[in-house]
């Protein structure tokens, strides 16, 4: 099967067997919730096939918002702080998966006291299409691509539901460097707008990253790469740096550096660019993970927020929308 990992990612630490965990601590979730999908027709599936970017189990910034991470985290129900898409814990009842490693990866029902699916994950790798996916047949696929949500569109039997918003693409830079490339309030609508291929809105408010407790100390000295750092494979973020260097002045940044996203890890930390662009959760991690890997000092500028959609064949068992912009499968005997 192409596309999925031969082991189980080191991310979640899930062992080579098999793995899972209860929900977290809230009421049942009544069928009216504003972040509860009902099912797409009748019959349901009891077997789903799921097809969703990767990378599973990479290290540095790309793991903290890679959809097939977050999907799989989700279904395990690992997470005892994780919230639905209005913030909320998660509720009891729900029920969990157990995840079989082998040549695919399969989620199993945790117990059966919930009636829930198999499901079959299939990992997209950068340069598939994902239109190729639905016309698989693929049961859900999650994707942010234009193309591929206009043409799923046109197909009456096939629904689409956009998820939470999930990532925030934040420029890291010195100060300095900040008051060159950071845009204006106009200048990031133009950007969600224009710059890149995926649903997007302007970067506003404030994030988890700006707690005080999230705060790090004063920078060293460095002599970083005259260049704009991104992540291998995130279009994204490099369309995101191809515009601000279009618009930076003649001092600043003038070209864009690919790095895999374990290499960008030690890049950020040897604080060895003059600047990148990655993304960042929107929903907050525990703790303030993932800032140790920031350059001490370095301003991170809020651009963009975007999210995915689900598109969703007929007979797909009802879903909860949680804040970090997956989905998570409910017992279609829920309440």
């Amino acid at each position: 099967m192409r596309g999925i990992p031969r082991r189980v990612p080191a991310l979640l630490a899930c062992g080579l067997a098999a793995c899972g965990a209860g929900a977290g601590a809230s009421g049942p979730i009544p069928l009216s919730d504003a972040c509860l999908v009902a099912s797409t027709g009748l019959p349901l599936r009891d077997s789903l096939s799921v097809a969703l970017a990767g990378p599973l189990g990479a290290a540095g910034p790309q793991a903290w918002s890679s959809p097939a991470g977050l999907f799989l985290a989700a279904q395990l129900g690992r997470d005892s702080s994780a919230s639905d898409c209005a913030g909320r814990p998660l509720a009891h009842g729900l029920g969990a998966f157990r995840l079989i490693a082998g040549d695919s990866l399969l989620l199993v029902p945790g117990d059966t006291g919930h009636a829930l699916p198999v499901i079959r994950i299939q990992v997209m790798t950068p340069g598939d299409d994902p239109r190729d996916w639905v016309d698989r047949g693929t049961d859900v696929v999650l994707t942010a691509d234009p193309a591929t949500l206009e043409y799923a569109a046109r197909r009456g039997e096939l629904r689409l539901v956009p998820l939470a918003w999930s990532s925030v693409y934040v420029l890291l830079s010195s100060p300095e460097l900040a008051a060159l490339l950071a845009p204006s309030v106009e200048r990031k609508a133009e950007l969600a707008r224009d710059a890149i291929r995926a649903e997007a809105q302007p970067a506003e408010g404030s994030y988890w990253w700006e707690r005080a407790e999230c705060a790090r100390p004063a920078a060293g000295s460095s002599v970083p790469i005259a260049g704009l750092a991104t992540v291998e494979g995130d279009p994204v973020a490099r369309a995101l740096a191809e515009r601000l260097l279009a618009i930076s002045p003649a001092s600043g940044p003038r070209r864009v550096l690919s790095y895999p996203a374990a290499k960008l890890d030690s890049v950020l930390a040897l604080g060895a660019a003059a600047a990148a662009i990655l993304a960042l959760p929107r929903s907050a991690p525990r703790g303030c993970d993932g800032l140790t890997r920031i350059p001490a000092g370095w301003t991170l500028t809020p651009l963009v927020e975007t999210r995915a959609t689900a598109v969703l064949r007929p007979g797909v068992p009802p879903l909860l929308l949680t804040a970090d912009g997956t989905i998570r499968f409910v017992s279609r005997t829920a309440p």
